[in-house]
C-alpha cells in the first residue's frame, strides 16, 4: 500500500499492489542471489559423489594391498593371493587376473607365472566395486631394495616367517643396517687401521733395534770424516755399512695386511633389552698386541618386545684368511638378552659361505633364545657350555626378492590394450614392510 497526498482530502492508501516493473526487479535479484547458490550446491554434490568414488577407490587399494601383505612372494607369484577372502570388497571372481611383462614405457603383454622377476606387473580387469567397474594394475619392484641403502634382497634369507623390516630385528655382519646408520665395508676399516699401527709398530721397532742404533752410530762416524776429507779437499769416504731395513729384521710382515689379517678376530655382539636392540662389531687384533677397533653399527627401539632376530652372515677377511684349524682367531657372534622372560628366536643365515674353520655362536644361557642356523661349520655355546639345542631344520628355503614396494594404480576399465592403465584414478603405494 502507498500513502498519496491529495489537496483536498490529505492522505489516503494506494490499494494497486507492485508495479511489473518492481515485480521483474525483484525476480532479477532474487535470481542473480539464488544462481550462485545453484552453483554451489551443484559443486557441493559433485564434490561429494567424487569424494565418495574416491573413498571407494582407496578401500579397494587397501584390500588389495593388505591381501599381498598378507601372502609370501611365491604365493602371490603362483596363484595371486591366497586366501582370497581377504579380497571381500571385490564381488568378481579373481581367477582372471593377468601377469605382465613390461616391453615399453607404457606398453604391457601377458607372461609366464612360472618365471621370477625382479619387478613384476599384474592385472585384474573389470573389478567391481561401489557400483563401477574399474580396472587394477599392481606393480611389485624388488629392485629399489638391492640399492647401496637398502640391501634386504642381495642376501639370501629363509622362509621362516612373513618378514617384515619393522618388526623384526635385521642385521648384517659386513656393518651394513636398514637403518641407515651402518658403517660401510667395516672390515676393510679396521684392517687399513691395523695396518697402519703395525706399519707404526714395525717402525718403532727398527729405530729401536739394536742394528739401527749401530747404524746411527756408524753414520755418524761417516759424516765426520765427509767433513774432514772436505776440508782437505780430499774424495770423500765410501760408506762401509747399510741402513737396516724392515726386511733385514722380518718385521715388514706387520705391514703385510694378509699376514695381519690371520690375527685378527671379529666379535658381531648383538644385544636385547626387551624393545632395545643394540649391535656392535668388535675387531681384535692379537699379535704385536692386542688392540681393539669397535663400530657401534645399530640400536633400534621397537614399539614391542622384539621375537625374531636375522643375522645375515659372511664370512670375513679375517676368518678366510685363518689357517685351517685356527679356531682362536675364528669370527664369533654373540646375542645376549638382558630380560631372559622373554624369548628370542635367532637366526644366522649362511650367505654361501664356504667355511675352513667353524663360526662360534655364543647366547646367553637358558631357555630365553633358541638359535637357529644352516652354517656348514660352527661350534655353539650356551655361556661356557656346548649348546646342543641349536636347530639347522628351519633353515632350508631361501629367496631373494623378498621385499617388494608394491604400487596400486586403480584405472578406468578399458578393452583396448593400447589403452589399459593410461587414467589413473588413484594410487597407493606401500611402505618398506612385507
Amino acid at each position: 500500500m502507498k500513502r498519496i497526498y491529495n489537496k483536498r482530502s490529505g492522505y489516503r492508501l494506494n490499494n494497486r499492489g507492485f508495479s511489473l516493473v518492481e515485480l521483474l526487479i525483484s525476480i532479477a535479484v532474487l535470481v542473480i542471489i539464488m544462481v550462485p547458490l545453484m552453483g554451489n550446491f551443484i559443486r557441493s554434490m559433485q564434490i561429494n559423489k567424487k569424494s565418495e568414488r574416491y573413498q571407494i577407490q582407496s578401500n579397494l587399494a587397501a584390500s588389495i594391498m593388505e591381501g599381498l601383505k598378507a601372502s609370501t612372494t611365491r604365493e602371490i607369484i603362483d596363484s595371486f593371493n591366497s586366501p582370497k577372502e581377504l579380497f571381500s570388497i571385490i564381488p568378481n571372481r579373481l581367477d582372471d587376473i593377468t601377469r605382465l611383462e613390461q616391453i615399453s614405457e607404457d606398453e604391457y603383454v601377458e607372461t609366464s607365472l612360472d618365471e621370477e622377476q625382479t619387478t613384476s606387473f599384474f592385472a585384474i580387469h573389470g573389478v567391481v566395486a561401489g557400483g563401477s567397474a574399474y580396472d587394477v594394475f599392481i606393480r611389485l619392484d624388488a629392485s629399489v631394495y638391492k640399492g647401496e641403502e637398502d640391501k634386504l634382497n642381495n642376501f639370501l634369507m629363509p622362509e621362516v616367517i612373513n618378514l617384515d623390516e619393522k618388526a623384526n630385528g635385521l642385521f648384517f655382519s659386513d656393518g651394513s643396517s636398514v637403518n641407515g646408520a651402518g658403517v660401510e665395508d667395516s672390515d676393510q676399516l679396521a684392517l687399513n687401521s691395523f695396518t697402519q699401527q703395525g706399519t707404526q709398530y714395525a717402525i718403532t721397532t727398527l729405530h729401536q733395534s739394536e742394528e739401527y742404533i749401530e747404524y746411527l752410530k756408524e753414520y755418524a762416524i761417516w759424516r765426520n770424516e765427509c767433513e774432514v776429507a772436505s776440508m782437505k779437499g780430499e774424495p770423500l769416504p765410501p760408506r762401509w755399512f747399510a741402513e737396516p731395513t724392515l726386511e733385514d729384521l722380518d718385521l715388514e710382515k706387520y705391514t703385510d695386511p694378509n699376514e695381519i689379517m690371520k690375527y685378527v678376530t671379529k666379535n658381531m655382539n648383538i644385544t636385547v633389552s626387551d624393545t632395545l636392540v643394540s649391535y656392535e662389531i668388535e675387531y681384535i687384533c692379537d699379535w704385536w698386541s692386542q688392540i681393539r677397533i669397535t663400530h657401534s653399527i645399530d640400536q633400534v627401539e621397537y614399539a614391542d618386545t622384539i621375537e625374531n632376530i636375522y643375522l645375515f652372515y659372511k664370512q670375513s677377511a679375517f676368518h678366510e684368511a685363518h689357517a685351517p684349524g685356527d679356531g682362536y682367531n675364528a669370527d664369533r657372534i654373540r646375542l645376549t638378552n638382558n630380560d631372559t622372560s622373554k624369548n628370542i628366536k635367532f637366526f644366522v643365515a649362511d650367505q654361501k659361505n664356504i667355511l675352513n674353520n667353524p663360526v662360534l655362536i655364543t647366547r646367553t644361557p637358558g631357555d630365553s633364545i633358541a638359535v637357529f642356523t644352516n652354517l656348514s661349520s660352527y661350534e655353539a655355546y650356551a655361556g661356557s657350555s656346548t649348546d646342543t639345542t641349536v636347530n639347522m631344520n628351519l633353515m632350508n628355503t631361501y629367496e631373494l626378492n623378498r621385499i617388494y614396494e608394491i604400487r596400486i594404480d586403480i584405472c578406468k576399465p578399458e578393452t583396448d590394450q593400447a589403452n589399459r592403465y593410461k587414467e589413473v584414478y588413484y594410487s597407493l603405494k606401500s611402505t618398506k614392510e612385507q
